[in-house]
């Protein structure tokens, strides 16, 4: 037997109030913070971005975003997610995955450009970044 579960409708009833009453863009830098201090502990501190994207990658995978890295060419990957735990908030906040952009920036360097090729917001079965070493 399953029960009814409101963590979702929590979430985005939260997010909601927090963007009502000006207050989401410091709950998400804050966030942001938590989240690129959690991955700096799993990802190399040296190596290759394909290897930091390795290691982003598992650590996104613990967290259910099923991502993997795909190499496209010499310098430049996919990271594939091919699932979304917080989608439900990132629909009633899309101001989280712009977030999610920044702490992939924090965490692969200064060497590299990403871009968000896929976007399960814009209707895409899954999110999809392209990182280009420069």
């Amino acid at each position: 037997m399953f029960f009814p579960d409101g963590h979702d409708r929590l979430a985005t009833e939260l997010l909601q109030v927090l963007e009502e009453k000006g207050g989401v863009e410091e709950v998400l830098a804050a966030r942001a913070k938590l989240q690129i201090e959690h991955y700096q502990n799993r990802l190399p501190r040296t190596g290759s971005v394909q290897a930091r994207l390795a290691a982003l990658a598992k650590a996104r995978s613990d967290e259910g975003y099923m991502a993997e890295v795909r190499r496209l060419g010499p310098k430049t990957f996919e990271l594939v997610e091919n699932h979304c735990p917080v989608c439900a908030a990132a629909r009633a906040c899309p101001k989280m995955c712009s977030s999610e952009l920044d702490v992939f920036y924090a965490l692969l360097g200064d060497d590299v450009a990403i871009v968000r090729t896929e976007h399960i917001l814009d209707g895409f079965r899954r999110c999809v970044y392209r990182v280009s070493v420069e």
